[in-house]
């Protein structure tokens, strides 16, 4: 004979116990469910119904809740079931005081937390007599969770904790976000512009070049009609990119940059429409000076958000949120809902690791250039200046991360790393001189050195440039993945609140 067990609740938690505990005990074959909406006759007194349903059933499982507590109902059928010596509460919320009479029943135990739940049923189950395999068996096969399990997990007080940090924090944090989205509008516009610029360097270079062969006028007329042509696309871009300045006021006062990029493009434009080709040249240079510096200057202030974009601060409590979530499995109604939250989730973290990870190697790179910074003005740097370098030098190379970057950018951290072995190696007295090869005569051989150190710093200083040119353009886009990627997890997780 199964086991007849009346589920005795508040209907104000109708979510819980048709999402979590109705289908565990319908998952066990050897237990009959009695449930007052799917159980009591209609036309019946419901207190009758209520009476029989206790009298009739081998246990009274009471869901304890707050609301269960404030319901004269549910407590009369408590107190009934424990006159009965039938009663069994199991506790899903502490209330702030527990009857008596339940109180005398209440050795079986608790189940705040959601993530200890499937112990709890374990011994629920074992507690109407399954054995450990027949409770193991219907913990497995209990449907997938529904849309009331779904809303149940969301809404209950641990989760709403998690969700209330995030949402506080997100807050404090959108002054960062929105600086970060204000430089990756900021730098698409600059990197459009760049592009259009290219073309109008090339057409000048063609001008300057034809007048020097002396061509026929409609030769040289053709060619700054097509300049002016191309003038027309780089203004257009450029003054995209002081709208851009303009709209998100990533600085409080215009720049001096944004003076440079307007007076040259004016200048550009009047310089081509009187065919002027050293005015030409030099209101380009005028652009372009800013037009390639800007962009790094962008890359600071996006370094300098580190702290306020309170990535781990917002991450800890999606992921203890999502903890709630990833245990167990929906069916596909909901399913869809709660993985577009999840994979939000995961793309943030992965985003956000990647992001201080390259903001660290833009520290560490930014000190290796300020330091061959020191030397980029001698061609041929003296030894002790090179020593000297050095020592400043390992500490920063040792900290500079490959991982989880770019394959791109991997490959050019390492080598990086390997310029710098190879300049430590030219610097170790000991295994220099083995670089140095055995038929350079000895008076040669210190000459032989000095060469042979300047070519290995000169490999490691482009290394630091192209590695530091890499991780800021990778930067840039990290900055703009990670502002999407919470965006996706506010969106998701407001669909999965709804």
């Amino acid at each position: 004979m199964p086991v007849r067990v009346f589920i005795s609740y508040s209907h104000h938690d109708d979510d819980l116990i048709f999402g979590e505990i109705k289908p565990l005990l319908q998952a066990a074959t050897s237990v009959q469910i009695i449930v007052d909406k799917d159980d009591f006759r209609w036309g019946s007194l419901p207190k009758k119904n209520m009476e029989d349903a206790v009298r009739g059933s081998d246990f009274t499982l009471a869901v304890i809740t707050q609301k269960f507590v404030d319901s004269d109902w549910a407590i009369l059928e408590a107190t009934l079931a424990s006159d009965l010596a039938r009663l069994m509460p199991i506790v899903f919320q502490m209330p702030s005081r527990m009857p008596s009479k339940i109180q005398e029943h209440h050795s079986y135990g608790e189940a705040l937390n959601p993530l200890e739940w499937d112990g709890q049923f374990r011994r629920l189950l074992s507690y109407l007599g399954l054995t450990p395999e027949e409770a193991g068996q219907a913990l497995q096969q209990r449907a997938p969770r529904n849309k009331q399990s779904l809303r149940y997990r969301i809404a209950h007080p641990l989760v709403q904790k998690e969700l209330s940090a995030f949402w506080t924090t997100n807050k404090i944090a959108e002054p960062s976000y929105e600086r970060l989205r204000a430089c990756k509008e900021l730098h698409d516009a600059f990197h459009k512009a760049q592009l259009s610029c290219r073309p109008v360097s090339e057409k000048k270079a063609e001008i300057l070049d034809a007048l020097g062969k002396c061509p026929e006028a409609a030769t040289v007329d053709r060619l700054w009609r097509s300049m002016k042509q191309r003038t027309g696309e780089l203004r257009a871009s450029l003054t995209e990119v002081l709208a851009q300045a303009r709209h998100w006021k990533v600085t409080e006062e215009p720049e001096a940059w944004e003076f440079d990029l307007q007076e040259g493009a004016d200048d550009l434009k009047a310089a081509v429409e009187a065919k002027d080709p050293e005015q030409t040249k030099s209101s380009l240079e005028k652009i372009k000076a800013p037009l390639w510096r800007e962009p790094t200057y962008l890359n600071r202030i996006i370094v300098a958000e580190r702290d306020g974009l309170k990535f781990l601060e917002l991450r800890a409590p999606l992921l203890r949120a999502t903890d709630f979530l990833k245990i167990v499995s929906f069916e596909p109604a909901v399913a869809g809902f709660v993985k577009g939250f999840l994979d939000a989730c995961g793309e943030f973290d992965a985003t956000g690791e990647r992001l201080l990870r390259l903001i660290s190697n833009h520290n560490h790179l930014q000190a290796l250039d300020d330091e061959c910074a020191k030397l980029d003005e001698s061609l041929d740097p003296p030894a002790k200046e090179i020593l000297r370098l050095w020592r400043r030098v390992p500490d920063h190379v040792d900290k500079i991360a490959a991982q989880g970057l770019s394959a791109e950018l991997e490959a050019g951290v390492d080598d990086l790393k390997a310029t710098a072995d190879d300049l430590k190696n030219a610097i170790t007295d000991e295994t220099s001189l083995k670089l140095i090869a055995d038929d350079v005569p000895a008076d040669e051989k210190p000459a032989a050195w000095l060469k042979l150190l300047r070519e290995r710093y000169s490999d490691f200083r482009g290394a630091v440039n192209r590695t530091f040119h890499g991780t800021d353009s990778e930067l840039r886009r990290a900055s703009g993945d990670l502002v999407e990627a919470l965006q996706r997890v506010q969106e998701t997780l407001r669909e999965l609140s709804a």
